[in-house]
């Protein structure tokens, strides 16, 4: 009888263990598949991680730091000029039709020389006796003129402008070439205009 009741619990405890087991592997093998491969794991975290911030364009409010920033290339206008081979008279029959009392002069190049006036021109060449229509404009020229270069900024040109108590200054590049004129009118005008600045 005790033989019967030792072959009975030993059969008992076998099942248990081997249910215990299969219990324990079912578990195991659930918690397997709620795991993803590192590959996946990885890319997870790079959709989940918070994105970077994006470049935005916000206008800058302040009037002087938009001024400062400006470049002369933002508010730049087309040049009228003059050969410095013409004759006063040409020249001045030039000027008259556009309305202007002084212009640039420049070479065949395009290089700025200086510029001439219709004032010093009748001045020097009426009051002298020359003629008009021999006399080359580049004898009246004045080489010293106030001009900008079209990489400076637009409180470099009024300054500029100031300083030389005028109105309206060519603008040249870096070797000299006219590109265009900027004048105080203008000037004023970019002081109140806002400049988009991009921030990060």
């Amino acid at each position: 009888m005790t033989n019967v009741i030792l072959v009975a619990w030993a059969v008992g405890l076998t099942i248990w263990l081997v249910g215990s087991r299969i219990r324990l592997r079912r578990k195991r093998t659930n918690a397997k598949s709620f795991l993803l491969p590192p590959k996946l794991c990885r890319l997870s975290f790079k959709l989940t991680s918070a994105p970077k911030s994006m470049e935005r364009i916000k206008p800058n409010h302040s009037p002087r730091a938009n001024f400062e920033a400006r470049t002369i290339r933002d508010i730049i206008e087309p040049a009228k000029s003059i050969f410095n081979k013409v004759s006063v008279k040409a020249a001045l029959d030039e000027m008259q039709a556009r309305a202007i009392d002084s212009s640039s002069v420049i070479d065949q190049r395009g290089e700025l020389l200086g510029t001439v006036s219709k004032e010093k021109m009748n001045r020097e060449v009426g009051g002298l006796g020359h003629d008009p229509t021999t006399e080359p404009v580049e004898a009246c020229m004045e080489t010293d003129s106030a001009y900008c270069f079209e990489d400076q900024t637009v409180a470099e040109a009024e300054r500029i402008m100031l300083n030389a108590r005028v109105g309206e200054v060519p603008v040249v590049t870096r070797e000299k070439l006219l590109v265009g004129t900027i004048n105080i009118d203008a000037v004023a005008q970019a002081k109140s205009l806002p400049v988009r600045v991009a921030v990060a």
